[in-house]
């Protein structure tokens, strides 16, 4: 059978306009195929204080990063405890199915920053936001090795609060901004007190003033960086025992 130069052509035009649509609906269906991200969180309170709504601060950003980003699905894996949390996200790590973005337990933060098991985020922090945004102790605890590897997700600050009446009554100053730690322990000894005479002291300059905080206060480190050498006996650290 002879073909005409005429039908040649339009089976070449036939085949175009096919590949074409082919082409186009593999593109459109590709579009349509979300890239998903998952996350690693587990439930409750870091700090073990009951909350009802464990996932509510999880799934407001979620909404919100996927409306900006309409061709991503965030997902997660619900359930899972605390106490159980570090387990879980070692067995992903292990089988090679770590969550792209997750929570890092505090005690694992260095372990994973020298294994590789998180990326270096400084390029990416250079261009996407002012570090100002967070608190600088809390920014500088996902630092391993002068590079970061982690952000801050909840910030937990630790405040001093004064009972003014009772320093009024004992007839000394309110501090001022600025004030020292040895102002705080001369405060601390003018108010402690047996105000009843009765040989037993009853009344006390402060609560729940731990011994790291007295580290803190005094501007020592009990670690280096890397969490390989401790400074237990420098004399920063030995000053808040006097």
């Amino acid at each position: 059978m002879i073909m005409t130069k005429l039908t040649k052509i339009k089976l070449w035009l036939s085949a175009i306009v096919l590949l074409s649509a082919c082409i186009g609906g593999y593109v459109y269906y590709q579009m349509q195929q979300k890239t998903i991200l998952k996350i690693g969180v587990y439930a409750g309170s870091s700090w073990d204080v009951p909350n009802g709504n464990d996932y509510k601060v999880i799934d407001t950003a979620i909404k919100r990063f996927e409306k900006l980003h309409p061709s991503v699905k965030v997902v997660y894996e619900s359930g899972i405890s605390k106490a159980d949390y570090s387990t879980w996200l070692t067995d992903q790590i292990v089988a090679g199915k770590q969550p792209d973005v997750f929570i890092v337990p505090e005690d694992d933060f260095n372990l994973l920053s020298s294994t590789g098991a998180l990326s270096n985020l400084d390029s990416s922090i250079s261009t996407s936001f002012y570090d100002s945004i967070f608190y600088n102790s809390s920014y500088q605890a996902g630092e391993y090795n002068h590079s970061h590897y982690a952000l801050p997700f909840e910030s937990n600050p630790t405040m001093m609060c004064i009972n003014i009446d009772l320093l009024e009554k004992e007839g000394i100053s309110i501090p001022k901004s600025g004030w020292t730690v040895d102002d705080f322990y001369n405060i601390c000894k003018q108010v402690t007190k047996d105000t009843d005479g009765d040989g037993v002291i009853d009344q006390y300059g402060c609560v729940g003033y731990t011994w790291q905080q007295a580290v803190a206060a005094y501007g020592a480190k009990l670690f280096n960086e890397t969490g390989s050498k401790a400074y237990f006996d420098s004399e920063k650290v030995k000053k808040h025992w006097d």
